[in-house]
């Protein structure tokens, strides 16, 4: 069956509830020409009183996956880079130093960047093979050359990664959710 995507436009008191209430189900995004109510709600805030914080902070992270897919595919555009590009994720756990998978929002990302068409390999010294293969069906690699990939997303700010000499190039896109690298090097960050 086809992965719908849903988009809610106006993010006001009819429309953020239903955003987060599709968002259950459904990849969704929200749109909203008022800065200041989306810059509110990306913090976590909603403007409308229509929902408690924790029930908008946990629609927020469900659509966090198909938010940096979309983000890293738009750069991919922009490099007029193919959308079947070999891409790597560095990192999987649910946070830095750490093995555990418990919780952890890189799959989202997997997931939604291999719907997008990428050939996705994932690289995380930390985390248990095994595990990562049984919960979620993702083959860890264990060794990985970065200039293999035409795209670079640094999920997890492990110290092993803290030294990768990684740069984008027109011909590479690199995205850092967790701002350990030179912003010179990057092509975005969360």
């Amino acid at each position: 069956m086809e992965k719908r995507k849903i988009a809610v436009i106006g993010l006001g008191y009819v429309g953020l509830p239903l955003a987060a209430a599709f968002s259950k189900k459904f990849p969704t995004i929200g749109y909203d020409i008022d800065q200041e109510k989306v810059d509110a709600i990306k913090s976590g805030i909603d403007p409308t009183g229509e929902l408690g914080n924790k029930q908008l902070q946990g629609a927020l992270n469900d659509g966090m996956g198909l938010h940096v897919a979309s983000s890293i595919v738009k750069l991919m555009q922009q490099k007029e880079l193919p959308l079947n590009s070999k891409a790597l994720i560095l990192g999987i756990t649910f946070k830095e130093n750490t093995g555990d998978t418990r919780n952890s929002r890189v799959v989202d990302v997997y997931k939604e960047l291999k719907d997008f068409g990428l050939q996705v390999d994932v690289h995380d010294p930390n985390a248990n093979a095994y595990q990562v293969h049984k919960e979620y069906g993702i083959a860890l690699i264990e060794d990985f050359k970065h200039i293999d990939y035409e795209v670079i997303l640094l999920a997890v700010a492990h110290d092993q990664f803290k030294d990768l000499q990684i740069k984008t190039t027109p011909q590479k896109v690199v995205y850092d959710l967790k701002g350990i690298l030179p912003r010179t090097n990057v092509d975005k960050r969360l």
